[in-house]
């Protein structure tokens, strides 16, 4: 038996048999091995071991066996599927609702990690689960706090996790955390920076995402997906028309009919920043009968 594996070996005894503080520090040396050692790691059968401390619960714990499905989802496509073997992805996406910034950030990468399956590169660097901490933060500030970081450093962060985030765009928490940082009411007077983020949700494919939000039997997916296209929709003239060409007017008309007055509101506010555009562009507004809904929601009391 190689080294390594004994060692493996030893340290998933004290897991199971030491005391509290005796597992911790087994856990910490076991996760160093999912550096180096992934193949050991798996034969050894320790991935459920890891899945099963990712409790948000025992931040300690936690925080151990994230970092070690952090650096197992760097490895090739058959050493991540050993975390879905084991059942680790939705443990991995709860742990994205922890109110440890490390633990969230550190799950997003695991879980971009383990989606893309391109064998010979990761589409990832280490280096950002930091910055993509720095963006939760970024979220998470008091609405009241001075601007801590500059426009251009926010923006700067915003384009570095956007690739990230689109991997992930499938998840509530994702899609809120991205309409949060757009959304964010110390830079609602920014036009720069609007424009700017703006510009990268076009050129990143992330508005693609949104789009499809619609399409969701989930109300809150949908209703994000209207909320982003109304941030999309203050864009430029191209940026309505990449709208239309989204063929997502007809829907946001629908909306227009539902008894959610959220969702009909956010759709009216869709369309309104739409017929600001060019008189093609209001045309094919009107031609999905939308004006007749305009005037009954002119004269209704909400």
């Amino acid at each position: 038996m190689r080294k390594e594996d004994e060692e493996i070996k030893e340290l998933l005894v004290i897991i199971k048999l030491g005391t509290q503080k005796q597992a911790e520090e087994a856990l910490t040396k076991l996760a160093n091995f999912t550096t180096e050692n992934k193949a050991e790691i798996i034969e050894a059968r320790a991935i459920p071991i890891f899945i099963r401390y990712l409790d948000i619960t025992k931040i300690g714990f936690c925080k151990i066996a994230i970092q070690a499905m952090a650096n197992m989802s760097e490895g090739t496509n058959e050493q991540k599927h050993a975390i879905f073997v084991a059942e680790g992805i939705l443990p991995l996406i709860h742990c994205l609702h922890s109110t440890d910034f490390f633990v969230q950030a550190t799950a997003a990468f695991a879980l971009a990690n383990i989606i893309n399956d391109n064998e010979t590169q990761n589409l990832f660097d280490r280096k950002l689960t930091k910055i993509f901490e720095k963006f939760l933060k970024m979220i998470n500030s008091e609405d009241n706090d001075a601007k801590s970081e500059s426009a251009i450093l926010r923006l700067n962060i915003f384009i570095q996790v956007l690739p990230m985030l689109n991997k992930l765009l499938n998840c509530n928490f994702v899609g809120s955390s991205l309409l949060n940082f757009i959304n964010d009411k110390k830079y609602k007077n920014d036009e720069i920076q609007n424009c700017e983020l703006r510009d990268a949700i076009f050129s990143s494919g992330t508005l693609q995402y949104f789009i499809q939000y619609l399409h969701s039997n989930d109300d809150e997916l949908c209703k994000m997906g209207v909320k982003a296209l109304e941030f999309a929709a203050s864009g430029t003239i191209e940026q309505k028309q990449e709208i239309l060409n989204a063929n997502v007017v007809s829907i946001l008309v629908n909306h227009l009919l539902t008894l959610d007055k959220e969702k009909c509101f956010e759709a009216l506010k869709v369309l309104s920043k739409i017929v600001n555009g060019t008189n093609e562009q209001k045309q094919v507004v009107a031609d999905a009968e939308a004006c007749p809904l305009f005037v009954v929601l002119l004269n209704s009391p909400f």
